[in-house]
């Protein structure tokens, strides 16, 4: 991509909080990650994993039209398991995608930074079907509106199959909950914050969803290949569309980034993050997997 290429890119980035990038990564490591390790290695683990949904379980499947089987529950942090040699491959397979030097291309184009790191991610088999939402809840940036979302097709997608959309937004744009008109509930040292933070994001997202609603606000999706790249910001509101027709599915994986020059913090508390919620997860530097030549495979603890 030449310099007029990425400076109209970053512009289009800056007016409307997200970008695609055609064909970034190279269809080998998807087609390696997806059939053999996948549809392989981790079909085969017979262990609990952390889904998505925060919780341990078991694989669960689902059956297509044409007879064949899936996986269902989706994983998070699959760059990170470490309970079984069995999944060492799968993981590295997973990193050589999520740390590829042309996701470190894509985000240096949008914002000139060189260093990200990444703060936890997560591999879908099919569609959520997520309402409007905002990721700013779980990944920002402080000061707030530089973390990233990067999500990656692992095969080709179109509409039918619950491809993900944004809702174009100008970079940056905050919305509080006083400028939705809601308060969220207190929250004190001693709360509970797995029971907190359930209660207030549902407010939150609710009263997001109905300004988009009544404000009739654009949607922008796009049919996608495997090897490309689609980028939005923590605060663009985005979902996924659901899939239509016969069961589908949707395999795909996104990894949430932000600048190494900055700290992450919490929009939702403004004057800055209160000393209690919970422990930080392990974050990992983009540019330590491949730009820096190091080995992918290693324990980013050591």
């Amino acid at each position: 991509m030449g310099n007029t290429d990425e400076r109209s890119t970053r512009e289009f980035f800056e007016k409307n909080g997200y970008a695609v990038f055609r064909g970034a990564i190279p269809q080998h490591e998807i087609d390696h990650l997806l059939g053999e390790k996948i549809k392989g290695d981790l079909v085969d683990y017979d262990g609990k994993l952390e889904r998505d949904s925060g919780v341990w379980e078991f694989h669960k499947f689902s059956r297509l039209a044409s007879g064949q089987y899936y996986l269902v529950n989706s994983l998070s942090n699959a760059h990170l398991i470490t309970k079984s040699s069995e999944l060492y491959n799968f993981r590295a397979a997973v990193r050589r995608v999520y740390f590829h030097s042309a996701v470190a291309d894509c985000l240096q184009i949008l914002d000139g930074e060189t260093h990200h790191i990444c703060n936890g991610g997560a591999v879908f088999f099919n569609s959520p079907a997520s309402e409007p939402h905002i990721d700013a809840w779980h990944t920002n940036t402080s000061p707030w509106g530089h973390a990233k979302t990067v999500w990656i097709p692992l095969e080709d997608l179109g509409p039918e199959t619950g491809s993900p959309f944004a809702v174009p937004w100008p970079l940056g744009r905050l919305l509080s909950a006083a400028d939705l008109g809601i308060e969220l509930p207190p929250i004190t040292p001693d709360a509970a914050w797995d029971e907190w933070f359930p209660i207030a994001y549902r407010r939150y997202q609710q009263a997001l969803h109905r300004l988009l609603l009544s404000s009739s606000a654009p949607v922008a999706s796009a049919m996608l290949r495997r090897g490309d790249v689609m980028i939005w910001s923590t605060l663009t509101p985005h979902g996924s569309l659901p899939p239509f027709g016969e069961r589908r599915t949707r395999f795909s994986m996104m990894a949430n980034f932000r600048p190494a020059s900055m700290n992450w913090g919490r929009f939702i508390f403004m004057a800055g993050e209160p000393p209690f919620g919970p422990e930080p997860r392990r974050e990992v530097r983009i540019t330590d997997a491949f730009s820096l030549g190091l080995n992918p495979d290693q324990s980013w603890e050591e």
